[in-house]
């Protein structure tokens, strides 16, 4: 049990959360992909199927959601942030440093002068 409340620390659920989210928007403005007589969506795996030929008489019983491929777009689109994220930060020190040297040179020719 600690060792899973470690791996939990470990977690930015900011980003987590922000991945479960956009999940759900991605599918939604997706169109579906056409298989048989049914549609799936999903990215970057199809955890959502809706079925046209077995139309029930609420929504559930015409679609299916499969948690695991969800589950899998979830972690996969939280590690694509984290990348992202981390891929900014790099850049940003980068740049900063860049500046800070410029400004150090452009200092030392000012005071020669």
């Amino acid at each position: 049990m600690n060792k899973l409340k470690q791996a939990a620390r470990k977690i930015n659920w900011k980003i987590a959360n922000l991945a479960f989210w956009a999940e759900l928007l991605i599918t939604y403005l997706m169109p579906l992909a056409r298989e048989d007589a049914s549609g799936q969506a999903g990215f970057p795996f199809p955890f959502l199927t809706v079925y046209e030929k077995h139309l029930g008489v609420n929504l559930f019983s015409s679609v299916q959601i499969s948690i695991g491929a969800l589950l899998g777009d979830v972690i996969a689109l939280y590690f694509l942030l984290l990348g992202c994220r981390a891929l900014y930060r790099g850049l940003r020190r980068s740049l900063k440093k860049g500046n800070l040297s410029k400004q150090k040179n452009l200092m030392s020719t000012q005071k020669e002068s």
